[in-house]
């Protein structure tokens, strides 16, 4: 199998696989494609350093370690500021309010945050009078379920 590659230096290898990677993450945007391009482009430092194979890809399974816990760690950071930013979007959704009377299309009337809004129920059904909790804004509409105490 060596005699296969003879013709090609490890650091020609490495480097040449490294941007075959670094060009499909353009196509893919993952970033996790550009953590493995780079895990190469070390490698083939590493090659160039005259280590051994096992050292080159002792180099490289770091190197991807590393940054893919990098990436990942990004990614969970930037979720929890969107989750964030979706609490303040939604600031309405866990609020209560009081339904005294559920017409026949399933909806009604309610007073909440000095306006009338029109409130149907999750279900989908008109339910009893009695407080209410608010799951989602649709656009005009609070979507709302049962409290159950």
């Amino acid at each position: 199998m060596q005699d296969v590659f003879s013709f090609v230096s490890p650091e020609v290898l490495w480097l040449v696989v490294g941007l075959i990677l670094g060009a499909a993450e353009i196509l893919v945007g993952t970033f996790y494609l550009l953590v493995a391009a780079v895990a190469c482009l070390l490698a083939a430092a590493a090659a160039w350093a005259d280590l051994s194979a096992g050292w080159q890809l002792s180099v490289f399974a770091a190197a991807m370690i590393a940054g893919g816990l990098l990436v990942r760690r990004l990614k969970l950071g930037s979720e929890l500021a969107e989750h964030e930013a979706d609490k303040l979007q939604n600031a309405d959704v866990g609020q209560r309010v009081n339904v005294e009377q559920w017409e026949s299309d399933g909806s009604a009337l309610v007073n909440y945050r000095g306006a009338q809004w029109r409130v149907v129920s999750e279900s989908g059904h008109a339910q009893q009078a009695g407080v209410y909790e608010i799951v989602r804004v649709d656009g005009s509409r609070l979507v709302v379920r049962a409290v159950n105490s």
